[in-house]
């Protein structure tokens, strides 16, 4: 033999075709996996060309092609974190075996938790915001293909309430309530309440509102305040007690009763004089004046002393005074005649 050849085709080549070996060779490329036959032949040096002798052999090639995401589509806003997934398609050249979708434009690992046999049909997303999400596939043999992204801006429904304090100032006739109100979003609106019942209202800040304690009764009364976001999500104050107490106006001026002497006639020189005051809060002093001419200034509602007269008439006179300065005179005229 001076030829050996080895082909896909089972019609006998040319003895001059090209490909011819001196010696038979060692292997055979084929042009393609799957089930392929070789035939092979031989030569002599006259040309002759045998009848071929096939064999077929199964080729499976390693796959190292990896899938392509063909279409990944998300809507443009969403009011949640979890997100329809509208379409998610990939081809490859054996089979896709996995899906996922992650917020990294980093390629996954083929043994990445949370791959998919099947295409999800929803992706949570980590926050609000304009977010971006990424799709990838992988085949059997862990080949992963490339990403293809889409954004998405999530808007989320305010749930949260705001949060609503208040302070008070005494400015004597008046009270200022200063409410402290604030929002994740935004604050709408203000409402102050005296006992549950709505007073006033503001749209802007600062929220103060004033109470007019001179025209109020005397008493306990509860303030409070709501605060409310263009949600409609609605902040309730704590309860505080404001205690209303207006000062007394003292107008009674105090009372006076003599008690000695008794009589307006007197005999002897040693007299004794005695006087008690009231009053409807407090006596703060009592004045006695014989003739005129202070004698006597005490801080207790009564007195008693000995006074020693000359003959002739003579004028007893106590004044009693209050904290308010209401005071009150009472005189007594008495004689001396022995």
């Amino acid at each position: 033999m001076v030829g050996y050849l080895v082909t896909e085709s089972a019609s006998a080549p040319a003895a001059n075709a090209s490909g011819w070996s001196a010696i038979a060779p060692s292997s055979f490329t084929f042009s393609a996996e799957g089930v392929r036959t070789a035939y092979a032949w031989t030569k002599d040096a006259a040309g002759n060309v045998s009848a071929s002798l096939s064999r077929s052999v199964s080729i499976t090639l390693p796959d190292i092609a990896a899938p392509v995401v063909t279409s990944f589509t998300l809507p443009e806003s969403a009011s949640s974190l979890t997100v329809a997934i509208s379409s998610f398609t990939a081809s490859d050249k054996v089979g896709v075996v996995g899906y996922l979708v992650t917020e990294s434009a980093s390629a996954p690992s083929a043994n990445a938790i949370g791959w998919s046999a099947s295409v999800p049909s929803s992706f949570t997303f980590s926050g609000e915001g304009v977010r971006t999400a990424y799709a990838w596939t992988k085949d059997a043999a862990g080949n992963v293909s490339a990403g293809l992204s889409r954004s998405v801006t999530i808007t989320l429904p305010d749930t949260a309430a705001p949060t609503v304090s208040l302070d008070w100032f005494d400015n004597g006739k008046s009270v200022t309530v200063a409410v402290n109100a604030n929002d994740d979003v935004a604050v709408s609106k203000v409402e102050f309440y005296l006992n549950g019942v709505l007073q006033a209202t503001s749209n802007t800040a600062p929220y103060l509102f004033n109470l007019d304690t001179a025209s109020m009764a005397d008493g306990a009364y509860t303030l409070s305040s709501k605060a409310y976001d263009a949600a409609g999500n609605v902040g309730q104050s704590s309860l505080v007690t404001v205690n209303v107490s207006k000062p007394i106006v003292d107008t009674i001026a105090p009372t006076v009763a003599f008690l000695e002497p008794a009589s307006t006639y007197i005999i002897g020189s040693n007299v004794s004089i005695s006087s008690s005051a009231t009053d409807n809060i407090a006596v703060t002093k009592v004045e006695l004046y014989i003739d005129g001419s202070l004698k006597l200034s005490t801080t207790n509602s009564s007195f008693k002393i000995g006074w020693n007269f000359s003959l002739g008439v003579h004028k007893i006179t106590v004044k009693a005074y209050d904290a308010a300065n209401n005071v009150v005179t009472r005189s007594k005229t008495v004689n001396r005649f022995r």
